[in-house]
């Protein structure tokens, strides 16, 4: 696969650094996702698509229309995992726990970006529509005290554990040849999980239900992020560069990741 250019938070000069923070701190989350660390390998996008959404990102608004999307996805049935599953994948109390944290922290960061990036793109392609008036939250919302264990390199996994992974990235359209979906790398440190993970969600796999899943958060998206244009100031050179991915991760590769982040919940946190 083709790596996607992108500065980790490990990589990161404290100027980059800086604004991961903020992004943090704004969404709430304990960690970077992977289009934010890509806008950082070209000069001034990262500052200048994170000031363009920022306002978006910290309103009501936005909580409520992550609210509304999350609840309006329609999924194919989720059979949550047994005491059996469970344990055939060596999964134990605490890796549940730690295993929910890791998916509750990539639900919300790909809500947030599907409608605060599909915002800046919509801004990019009509930059004459007047700004939305959002309403700022009363407080920032804090991320988690834990932080997530670092993003683990494809190759630097067990080669069964990548081959399951790169498996796995083949059910999301568009991502074969160019990324991984982070949130596999993130769970890789429970290879009995992956592993189950083709059976467990074999509904959702199937390319008529991911693609309709997809089809689904995207449009709701779009509806959404309508009422969230930001104020628009010129875009620096280095735009047209991330404009591919930008398009991409808000119509393809962010809307297929969420339905997966709604059906692991349901897997993992309804499990008995």
């Amino acid at each position: 696969m083709t790596a996607l250019p992108q500065i980790s938070e490990q990589d990161a000069t404290p100027e980059i650094l800086a604004i991961y923070t903020k992004i943090k701190i704004v969404s709430g989350l304990p960690m970077v996702n992977l289009i934010w660390r890509h806008f950082a390998a070209f000069p001034s996008v990262l500052d200048w698509a994170w000031n363009t959404v920022a306002p978006a990102v910290g309103s009501t608004a936005i909580d409520l229309a992550m609210q509304r999307i999350v609840t309006s996805i329609k999924l194919p049935p989720i059979v949550p995992m047994d005491a059996d599953g469970l344990r055939a994948a060596h999964l134990s109390d605490k890796a549940r726990a730690d295993i929910s944290a890791v998916v509750n922290a990539y639900t919300r960061g790909n809500l947030i970006n599907v409608v605060a990036l599909t915002a800046l793109r919509m801004r990019l392609e009509h930059p004459d529509r007047p700004a939305a008036s959002l309403t700022p939250r009363m407080r920032r919302v804090s991320p988690p005290p834990a932080e997530l264990d670092p993003l683990p390199r494809i190759d630097a996994l067990d080669p069964h554990l990548a081959a399951c992974i790169c498996a796995l990235a083949l059910h999301h359209e568009g991502a074969d040849g160019y990324v991984i979906p982070s949130l596999y790398l993130a769970l890789s440190y429970w290879p009995g999980l992956i592993e189950a993970l083709p059976s467990r969600l074999s509904a959702l796999y199937q390319p008529a239900p991911m693609r309709a899943a997809q089809t689904d958060v995207c449009d709701l998206a779009e509806a959404e992020a309508g009422a969230m244009l930001a104020e628009f100031s010129p875009p620096p050179a280095g735009i047209s560069a991330v404009r591919p991915a930008l398009q991409r991760f808000t119509q393809v590769l962010i809307p297929g990741a969420i339905p997966v982040c709604v059906a692991l919940h349901r897997l993992l946190v309804d499990a008995r």
